[in-house]
């Protein structure tokens, strides 16, 4: 399922949204855990980042989609968590793997508040 679906199932139970949104989340930090070892770009790296990335560009789209039931300060927090967080990915792509720590950390963080 593209993550662009998952955000449009605005009618499931709240209780099965969440845990889709876990799993998610769960195998983003699973794909940037597993490049923590890389020292270079590899094909690994690339779907790594992209996964990511293609989770943060699809939930900010759904942030600022009207129909978004939270509040207008916790969105706004988010877009720019993820804005950070798609171009810290950026970087990698380009061989600077400073941030890596730092986005897995922030990934987790959201993970777990959707406990």
């Amino acid at each position: 399922m593209s993550f662009a679906a998952y955000f449009e199932m605005a009618d499931d139970d709240p209780l099965e949204c969440r845990k889709r949104e876990r799993d998610i989340f769960d195998s983003a930090i699973e794909k940037l855990r597993s490049i923590e070892h890389c020292n270079s770009v590899s094909d690994e790296v690339v779907s790594a980042v992209a996964y990511v990335q293609k989770l943060w560009i699809a939930l900010i789209q759904d942030l600022k989609t009207p129909g978004n039931a939270l509040s207008d300060s916790l969105k706004s927090n988010l877009i720019s968590i993820g804005m950070w967080v798609v171009n810290a990915t950026t970087t990698i792509v380009r061989g600077d793997f400073s941030k890596l720590e730092e986005i897995i950390r922030i990934n987790t963080l959201i993970r777990e508040g959707l406990e």
